[in-house]
């Protein structure tokens, strides 16, 4: 299957195959073109040459129809010899010749005939007399929805023929798959899409940058409303340029909101509407500008929850509301409250770009919020700061979303000092996110303050088949062969005793409805097979598969993962689909009880309680621990052999979900309002379960420390944990900067793992010690260890006693034995005591089985020398 996130495909079949798909449909009305000829002469620039003009010509045209708004193709047509438009065709005009072959067929050849330049001529002609149809038929969305279709072999016939009576009915089932049930500032639709939303420096001083349009300016673009249409964005910018030549304005700044006003399906024009809304864009206020600059490098997964993260900002930078913040936040925002002079000129542009009644009161109501009233009740500020940021909100939306391209040559790395491992001395889960689009360099982490990470970026398509997002390439081909060093993040982890899970995330899903239910079933079923697959496919790595060996067989190779994290954000909320849900959730974890798996599920919190998220739902799949006075041994050789013989589990033994709750800011309110409506909804012990299965996630900025150490409290008193998303602002933090023991203020330390240790470790602020990092992190080496020496010195006792030859050596030679015992018992008593698995297994065993071996060392011992004084004569 074709990967149509860039103009490029996989090399394919034949010549044959070439030409049938370039024959387009019979139709009454409109007699098709003739097919290509069948001509066995390869094509090359020394071909194309010896065209004549015209039909060179012809060809370059075709391409700026086709490849219009591809950045390559811009940035080549760009160039100052003109390759793409010199009508003297070479070897850029011939790379975009095999650029479009390779696209437009579903089985490309691998060496291009004169029959595609035939094909290419054909489909932009039809195309031009269409020009409703190109904005579907050349996007790269558009391609991938074929991908994704059992008949994809047809339709890469018919989209290339663009066939006049069968295209359009598959136009209308793509338009169909876009327009789902679902609307809104969170519906991203694009298959197999992943976008993360945020602001870089440079995205915040263009749009600062972005000047309004003066009416002079627009005024001299009024040439240009009879001008033809410009078929590329070139050619409109050159026209724009010359038609302001003469009156000696710079178009410059504003040529890119220009070019995107200007463009539709049939190339780039201006009209007396278009300039009518450019006349009444308003331009960001400075002010603005620098109260998002500690909003530069944040990153979050939904548009709403960067609105409201840049409402936060608002906010704190017109101070509004100060009552209700701790004392050390309050004293943090009000360096970022704006001056007077710069609170004058906001509301000098504020007022002056008003329209109606209600924008004119913008200005007074902000006034008020800055001179810290207006703030009778809380969060009363929200309706003046929503209508700020709404008058600007459209200068955001070109940048605001990002969607990354994975690269295999930047795996996710992780590495650390000698930092241990987590020795489940955590009150509370810890959880990390890593996206694929942040790998890259190495990353310093302390696994000792975290209890699982997760990978985002795996979704799914209609089949059911795990693939990563915007590549689309199949998870399970994604990691084989020399691609598996992108596991060694899994291998890392593991090493410091810290999960691993996989985010399955979707939010294309105005198709779901249009798929008949059976269908949809099996796709689920399908998904809940294949999530298991993933995480069950043995690891690869020395590392992986010496632990059979080092363990003495006790342990398999890992598999890679030890979790799933389900993130169906938009899922569908009708009967049917929530059905099918209910049904998929309870087959994926009686699968994942099986494996010895575990559950996550991700809920943005303006979701909860509707459809798949309802409480009742959610509280159903928890329940609270069994307390139990047995011995940790006795219950981890239960569990063993119940899990190893005993009978399949029962739906009360299924694995139980941790819910990440996805929150926006300010979080300060959220967390409470979060806790407040679990507490309305739900009573007794559910309630008790539902909340400690909850784990918060943030986004923390680095800066707002005070804050941090209330949330962190706060989620340990009452949730499950936290859990942190990343984000790609420079460290401020002090290089190879630990945490360290003790509990201080978060203001103080300023380092994120050290607010974790103080808040999360139990006892608060302990810190374990080097020996114990030591221990911990090679425990395994030291296990193997361990066994080897204890097999030797058994051996070394058995010897001594069966052969009298032996024991003059051992009786020579009897300090390397001691010496060897010694290492035996150091080695013994450190992974008892920094082996967090063996730690808890001996926990109340350990003096009774002390005591008894000093009993029998005293029998041994006593019973010699009762046999030595017998010997005496």
């Amino acid at each position: 299957m074709k990967l149509h996130t860039r103009w490029y495909s996989l090399p394919c079949a034949t010549l044959a195959l070439m030409l049938a798909l370039a024959t387009p449909a019979a139709h009454p009305a409109e007699a098709p073109a003739p097919p290509p000829q069948n001509t066995v002469r390869l094509l090359s620039v020394e071909v194309l040459q010896h065209y004549d003009r015209a039909r060179r010509q012809r060809i370059q045209d075709a391409l700026a129809f086709v490849f219009d708004g591809d950045p390559a193709y811009a940035a080549a047509y760009g160039t100052p010899n003109k390759p793409l438009s010199d009508n003297v065709v070479g070897p850029i005009t011939l790379s975009f010749v095999n650029r479009f072959w390779l696209y437009y067929n579903m089985e490309p050849a691998g060496n291009v005939t004169e029959g595609s330049v035939d094909a290419l001529l054909q489909f932009a002609e039809r195309l031009k007399r269409r020009p409703a149809w190109r904005s579907d038929v050349v996007s790269a969305q558009f391609g991938r929805w074929i991908d994704l279709q059992a008949d994809r072999a047809d339709l890469y016939r018919i989209r290339l023929a663009v066939d006049p009576v069968r295209l359009p009915p598959v136009l209308v089932r793509y338009r169909a798959s876009l327009a789902g049930p679902a609307s809104g500032i969170d519906v991203e639709n694009a298959p197999l899409s992943v976008y993360w939303y945020g602001l870089t420096a440079e995205d915040l001083a263009a749009i600062a940058a972005l000047p309004a349009y003066p009416p002079k300016l627009l005024q001299a673009l009024d040439p240009l409303l009879e001008a033809e249409v410009f078929k590329t964005a070139a050619d409109f910018s050159d026209a724009v340029r010359a038609t302001l030549k003469h009156t000696g304005q710079d178009a410059g700044p504003l040529m890119p909101q220009l070019e995107q006003a200007a463009k539709s399906e049939s190339g780039y024009a201006l009209t007396e509407d278009i300039l009518a809304e450019l006349h009444k864009q308003p331009m960001l206020p400075p002010q603005i500008a620098k109260m998002l600059g500690d909003l530069v490098g944040m990153q979050y997964v939904r548009r709403s929850l960067f609105d409201l993260a840049l409402i936060q900002r608002l906010r704190i930078g017109l101070g509004a509301c100060r009552a209700y913040l701790s004392p050390e936040e309050r004293l943090r925002q009000q360096s970022k409250r704006l001056s007077e002079e710069d609170m004058r000129a906001l509301l000098s542009a504020v007022d002056a770009q008003a329209g109606d009644a209600a924008e004119a009161r913008l200005g007074s109501q902000l006034q008020a919020l800055w001179e810290g009233g207006h703030c009778t009740v809380a969060r009363s500020e929200d309706v003046p700061l929503a209508a700020l940021y709404a008058r600007y909100s459209k200068l955001f939306d070109s940048r605001v979303r990002k969607a990354p391209a994975y690269d295999q040559a930047q795996p996710y790395r992780l590495n650390s000092d000698l930092c241990g491992c987590n020795t489940d001395n955590l009150k509370q889960q810890v959880y990390h996110f890593l996206p694929f689009w942040l790998g890259g360099p190495a990353q310093k982490m302390d696994f000792s303050l975290m209890s699982r990470i997760n990978y985002y970026g795996v979704t799914f398509d209609n089949n059911g088949d795990l693939r990563m997002a915007s590549s689309g390439q199949k998870a399970t081909e994604l990691f084989m062969g020399n691609q598996a060093q992108q596991l060694a993040f899994v291998t890392e982890a593991r090493r410091h005793r810290v999960k691993v899970d996989w985010v399955i995330h979707r939010t294309d899903w105005a198709p779901w409805q249009k798929i008949e239910v059976k269908n949809r079933q099996a796709i689920l079923n399908r998904l809940a097979a294949n999530i298991i697959g993933l995480l069950d496919t043995p690891m690869t790595g020395l590392r992986s598969e010496l632990l059979p060996w080092l363990s003495f067989g006790t342990q398999d190779v890992p598999g890679r993962g030890d979790g799933v994290t389900l993130y169906f954000d938009g899922y569908p909320t009708d009967d049917n689909s929530v059905a099918l849900f209910d049904e998929f959730i309870t087959t994926l974890r009686q699968r994942l009880t099986a494996g010895g798996f575990d559950l996550n599920i991700m809920i943005r919190h303006a979701e909860l309680n509707k459809g798949i998220y309802r409480f009742d739902k959610l509280a159903a799949m928890v329940s609270l621990p069994e307390r139990t006075s047995q011995s940790a041994l006795y219950g981890w050789a239960k569990n063993k052999i119940k899990h190893n013989f005993g009978p399949s589990p029962s739906s009360a033994d299924f694995v139980q979900p941790h819910y990440l709750m996805l929150l926006e800011e300010p979080t300060m309110d959220n967390k409470k309002t979060l806790r407040s409506e679990v507490e309305d909804a739900t009573h007794g012990l559910p309630r008790m379960a539902l909340l400690r299965r909850m784990v918060p996630v943030i986004n923390f900025d680095g800066l707002a420390w005070p804050q941090l150490e209330e949330e962190l409290i706060y989620f340990n008193d009452n949730f499950g944990g936290v859990a942190f998303w990343p984000n790609s602002k420079r460290n401020t933090a002090e290089p190879n900067k630990t945490a360290v023991a003790g509990v201080t203020l978060c203001s103080a330390s300023q380092l994120l793992d050290d607010c974790i240790q103080d808040h999360f470790r139990d006892p608060p602020g302990e810190a374990d010690s080097l020996a114990c990092k030591f221990i911990c992190e090679n425990r395994w080496p030291l296990r193997f260890l361990f066994n080897v020496l204890v097999l030797a010195l058994a051996a070394t006792l058995v010897a001594y006693v069966r052969w009298c030859g032996v024991r003059p050596v051992l009786q020579k030679y009897y300090l390397l034995a001691l010496g060897v015992a010694g290492l035996a018992i150091a080695i013994f008593v450190g992974l008892m005591i920094c082996d967090p698995f063996l730690a808890h297994l001996s926990d109340g065993i350990v003096i009774p089985a002390t005591l008894v071996l000093c009993m029998v060392a005293m029998y041994f011992y006593f019973r010699n020398m009762l046999k030595e004084r017998d010997a005496r004569p």
